[in-house]
């Protein structure tokens, strides 16, 4: 069997094998869309025409398939048995757990759970008990670990207090233990979320139930662990952003009044459309349609980023693939004596390979550098997010 990669790229799924790569897509945000339309079409008699008018409703627009399908997100990715992956996928307030063939897209998706209340994140199989880790959200401001059972639609947690735990990873020596980030929650004196704390790594140990750090390094955040053959910890490094570091510049001064009056007028655009249908302008372009966003600032991993600008500076620096992915994100390894060392600058996320070889995106190309540090591109792909390897 050939080294397998699997990979999520926004709300799609892809498959490298060989010389080979396909991408597929997530069957339950396809069903989705369809409800939702279905859904419309139904209660369209309510809100259109004769039956609008008696029951003195107004117009509802039809759901947005284009802006629902861009805002869904595969937010996990791990390998299963027979050669299957277990994915998960947000959409709008949903969040669920998926399996399938990555090879074939046409097969039917397995479902183990999908919720409205609980978000499903990062996750990691184990190939032995058929556990799964994951993290999970089913509070504002926390997130903590839990095992799903092999055939299992429960989970249980196993980490608690007021903290961001996400990216689990079995370990792959020793007895049942994972891996995982994790930051603390702060909040102002009357309990309300200002920020976290810088990312570090921990180890729990699931027949003691104790937690160790691993690494932390002062004024960055360590997340993204993966760990190879021997437990060798590899992990993404890259600036800890303080809440509220950025501060009030000169030009958010002279423009409050703009944004004040924006707000208003947002505010009475929303009025005049939920109580009479109309917008307050019917000239010019539809003010009811959202200015797109800026195609420069994309959110990656918990940070906005500047695409063109790290583009730019990796260009600018050599990099034979240059990617959009800062510089300032490392792929670091933990050395036995305790030491880091830098492997590649400019990653979104990595997956260990066999003898040494690291598969990692840097947000244009999918790439495989070797125990020498030569890079190969495996193929040119977009905002790769999630990297998943299967050995031979």
């Amino acid at each position: 069997m050939d080294e397998m990669i699997v990979f999520a790229t926004k709300n799609r799924l892809g498959c490298c094998e060989g010389n080979f790569t396909a991408l597929g897509s997530s069957h339950y945000l396809e069903r989705y869309k369809l409800n939702r339309e279905s859904i419309h079409k139904k209660n369209a008699w309510k809100t259109e025409g004769m039956g609008a008018a008696f029951q003195g409703q107004h117009t509802s627009a039809a759901p947005d398939l284009e802006e629902i399908n861009a805002r869904a997100t595969v937010n996990g990715l791990t390998f299963a048995k027979d050669d299957k992956v277990v994915y998960t996928l947000a959409v709008e307030s949903y969040s669920g757990m998926f399996i399938k063939n990555p090879k074939d897209d046409a097969e039917a998706e397995g479902h183990i759970i999908h919720d409205n209340t609980t978000r499903f994140l990062n996750l990691d199989y184990h190939p032995k008990t058929e556990e799964i880790v994951i993290s999970v959200q089913d509070s504002a401001w926390e997130r903590h670990l839990a095992i799903f059972e092999p055939n299992m639609s429960r989970y249980r947690t196993v980490t608690e207090g007021d903290c961001y735990d996400e990216n689990p990873v079995w370990a792959k020596r020793g007895s049942r233990s994972i891996y995982y980030d994790s930051a603390g929650v702060g909040t102002d004196a009357e309990g309300r979320f200002v920020g976290l704390g810088e990312k570090l790594i921990n180890r729990l140990d699931l027949d003691s139930g104790a937690i160790h750090e691993v690494v932390s390094v002062p004024g960055y955040d360590c997340f993204l662990p993966k760990v190879d053959g021997e437990d060798t910890l590899h992990f993404i490094k890259r600036p800890h952003e303080k809440p509220g570091s950025k501060g009030m510049t000169f030009k958010d001064f002279i423009l409050i009044p703009y944004r004040l009056c924006r707000a208003v007028y947002s505010f009475l655009q929303f009025f005049s459309m939920r109580y009479t249908g109309e917008p307050l302008s019917t000239a010019g372009p539809d003010p009811t349609k959202a200015k797109p966003k800026d195609p420069k600032d994309i959110f990656i991993n918990g940070n906005m980023v500047n695409a063109e600008k790290a583009f730019k500076e990796n260009s600018d620096k050599g990099d034979a693939f240059p990617g959009i992915a800062p510089r300032s994100w490392e792929l670091m390894r933990l050395e036995k004596d305790g030491s880091l060392t830098c492997l590649k600058k400019g990653v979104i996320d990595f997956d260990l390979g066999k003898n040494g070889e690291i598969v990692f995106s840097n947000g244009k190309y999918l790439l495989r550098q070797d125990k020498n540090g030569k890079e190969t591109v495996i193929d040119t792909i977009d905002l790769v997010s999630r990297v998943r390897v299967r050995n031979a």
